[in-house]
């Protein structure tokens, strides 16, 4: 059986994508490894998309602790281009 994921990592510089599919393994073939339950077990992990886009998103936060809007399109702009 095999699941597959998804996950977005929104970080102050950059964006990232990963799309995998999670393959269940022999000795359990109806739990999906990687979940909390066993979280010393690796998951076997295959990329089907792998994606990253600098956005900065903490540009001139520091200044008055508010998100620029051009950093705010960037980051919305890449958050479509994944959803696509």
């Amino acid at each position: 059986m095999t699941t597959r994921v998804a996950a977005i990592d929104c970080g102050t510089n950059s964006i990232r994508l990963l799309i995998a599919d999670i393959r269940a393994t022999a000795d359990n073939p109806e739990r999906v490894p990687g979940a909390l339950v066993r979280p010393a077990r690796r998951a076997p992990l295959a990329d089907v998309r792998r994606e990253m886009r600098i956005v900065r998103l903490g540009e001139g936060v520091g200044q008055d602790r508010t998100a620029v809007r051009a950093a705010l399109d960037r980051h919305h702009d890449a958050l479509r281009e994944y959803a696509e």
